[in-house]
């Protein structure tokens, strides 16, 4: 009889209880909640760097194109050259992996600083999930 008792009792603690498999899986609840916020912020990071990266790609190849341009002929649209020189905005648009297009406004400015130099600016600015973002290239060109 005594070892029939021995083996009840082994037999007994074979096993968990539904408590402990209920904490179990609230645990791992919360390190999966964390991991899920993790990888999404991630992917907002890497689309933000993406859309900069283009950003930086228009802006210089718009500068470029002005630094490229005859001294006396660098308005680029056919609009004469003054001492402080507003191109005008055009807009780029680009899709990227299954997000909307994201549109880039380009504004380019000539400024005359002396007979001899002028200073270029080139600015995008574009929007993503609302908040507003700009980059901005200048640069000087002398005659």
């Amino acid at each position: 009889m005594a070892r029939m008792r021995v083996m009840n009792v082994a037999l007994d603690r074979k096993g968990v209880s539904l408590v402990e498999v209920l904490i179990a899986l609230t645990i791992l609840l919360i390190v999966f909640m964390g991991l899920i916020q993790a990888s999404l912020v991630s992917i907002q990071s890497n689309m933000r760097n993406l859309l900069r990266d283009e950003a930086v790609a228009i802006a210089s190849e718009q500068i470029s194109r002005l630094r490229g341009a005859e001294y006396d002929d660098m308005n680029d649209d056919d609009i004469v050259d003054a001492a402080n020189l507003n191109l005008p905005a055009m807009t780029v648009t680009r899709n990227y992996r299954n997000a909307a297009a994201v549109n880039f406004a380009v504004t380019r400015t000539v400024t005359a600083l002396d007979a001899n130099n002028k200073q270029i600016t080139v600015t995008t600015a574009w929007q993503w999930q609302g908040e507003p973002f700009q980059h901005q290239i200048m640069t000087t060109r002398q005659r």
